[in-house]
């Protein structure tokens, strides 16, 4: 849900409004920086300098982000699932969560390939296409 907030915020709203005021390039630079910056409320739960790392990786997330909504003509659902798929894919890279769930390195891999599969399909579907197209 966090990724459906913040593509909604970042990309739907913030990045809109400044392609009004300023040029394209710019504003999806500006929009991701301040979904970087965001990001920085993480110093209240980890150090500071994975913070800063934090900043700087979501920034250019953030970009790339930027660019596939602009290039995809404003598809929101698109990097929705983009957002997803990478917030899903830490979770399943973190050893403590695995090793918690009793997942080996390729259980982990097969589940996030499966999850990857069942999210494209289940948007497919609400799409309104079948399976032939």
């Amino acid at each position: 849900l966090v990724g459906i907030g913040e593509e909604t915020v970042f990309r739907g709203i913030v990045l809109n409004s400044l392609a009004r005021t300023m040029s394209l390039p710019w504003a999806v630079v500006v929009s991701s920086v301040f979904f970087g910056l965001m990001h920085s409320t993480n110093v209240l739960l980890q150090p500071v300098g994975d913070t800063v790392s934090q900043v700087i990786v979501t920034s250019l997330i953030g970009l790339f982000l930027g660019w596939t909504y602009v290039l995809s003509g404003g598809n929101l659902v698109l990097v929705v699932v983009i957002h997803w798929l990478w917030d899903f894919s830490l979770i399943a890279s973190d050893e403590s969560l695995t090793a918690q769930a009793g997942l080996s390195g390729l259980a982990t891999v097969a589940v996030l390939v499966l999850a990857m599969v069942g999210t494209a399909v289940g948007f497919h579907r609400l799409a309104g296409k079948g399976w032939e197209s």
